[in-house]
């Protein structure tokens, strides 16, 4: 999704990581990732950093952590 996305509008990927933090209101986690397994931290993160292949450090900024917390994570 993500790719595709870089592909279809020609974007660089910081360049999609500043729209997205420009509109992090937006981005939508879907209940269904949530289990028992995880924390809800944990499973934030792991989503933003697999499925949007977000950066540590843009993950910490839209869920407003230290990066050193979200990298541990």
């Amino acid at each position: 999704m993500f790719e595709r996305y870089k592909r279809e509008h020609d974007l660089t990927h910081q360049e999609i990581i500043k729209e997205i933090l420009k509109y992090k209101k937006e981005i939508l986690i879907p209940v269904s990732i949530f289990s028992k397994d995880l924390s809800s931290l944990e499973t934030i993160v792991k989503y933003l950093k697999e499925n949007l292949n977000l950066r540590f450090n843009s993950i910490s900024k839209l869920i407003n952590r230290d990066q050193r917390t979200v990298w541990t994570t």
